[in-house]
């Protein structure tokens, strides 16, 4: 019963040390995205939904951003920075997660332009 007990309170633990997308995306809708966004005239809060959509509308890429955030960052400042929306209704740019093959078995996401159909 005990060893049950302590189970279940070390998954709670974890799961409330977990890095939500939308408080992650705030700290940088808040911050960085404006900066970035601003002479592509996009909203940053628009950005920042679209964002956490693609993400949770994909277990594989909401798992990419729970293992690697930095990854996942690097790839939605690069959008940013280049003024395009990672939506795949736009078909503008993909985020697309996958697995580093070097031994440690981490997730990685990519950008890739155009649709992502395409690329499998």
């Amino acid at each position: 019963m005990t060893q049950t007990t302590t189970q279940k309170q070390s998954e709670v633990s974890a799961t409330q040390n977990k890095m939500t997308i939308e408080t992650a995306m705030e700290k940088y809708q808040q911050k960085i995205l404006p900066k970035l966004l601003e002479a592509h005239k996009i909203n940053p809060i628009q950005f920042s939904q679209v964002v956490i959509n693609e993400v949770k509308r994909s277990p594989k890429m909401l798992r990419a951003f729970q293992e690697n955030p930095a990854s996942l960052f690097g790839s939605i400042l690069h959008c940013a920075e280049i003024g395009l929306s990672p939506a795949e209704v736009t078909g503008e740019v993909s985020l697309i997660p996958f697995e580093v093959r070097d031994g440690n078995g981490g997730k990685k996401m990519t950008l890739a332009s155009g649709q992502a159909d395409t690329l499998e």
